[in-house]
């Protein structure tokens, strides 16, 4: 009778384990949608911010105009068009890292709307030499994403 009880007692223990595993394999799978929800807002958060850069800073829509209308710049206006691509590149190297480590799929990446930024066919339209700069700034962008950009949107 002793040993029958052992054995049921093993049984239950065992059942009781498999059954804690599986409930930690539904977990993580939440916790992993969860991550891919977040990641996914934390793009639309970013996209959002670069827009709101531009239309907040009264200044740097002047410079825009100023390009538009083939007028000198003065240092300060090319410093703010420096720092928009900063912020542009710093945006999208952001975007490129998640996608490397997998919170974003290949298709997530916007990567065309970079494209289109780049070729003055964005929705707002970002009159910088977007060439020049970056031939002047990669240097100090992470190696893989400098590669990345190359290959897929700086393409000659």
């Amino acid at each position: 009778m002793k040993l029958d009880i052992e054995k049921t007692l093993t049984i239950i223990t065992n059942i009781g384990v498999i059954v804690g595993i599986i409930f930690l394999a539904v977990e993580l799978q939440q916790n992993n949608e969860f991550l891919a929800a977040e990641s996914e807002i934390n793009l639309m958060q970013n996209r959002k911010y670069i827009s709101e850069v531009i239309l907040q800073d009264e200044e740097l829509v002047k410079v825009f105009v100023k390009i538009d209308n083939g007028e000198p710049l003065a240092p300060a206006d090319q410093y703010r068009l420096d720092a928009m691509f900063n912020i542009y590149m710093v945006s999208f190297q952001w975007d490129f890292a998640q996608f490397q480590e997998g919170r974003i799929s290949r298709e997530q990446l916007p990567v065309e709307s970079w494209i289109n930024l780049i070729n003055g066919e964005g929705m707002i339209k970002v009159p910088l030499d977007w060439k020049g700069l970056w031939e002047d700034k990669k240097r100090n962008l992470a190696p893989d994403f400098v590669s990345f950009m190359e290959e897929s949107v700086f393409v000659q």
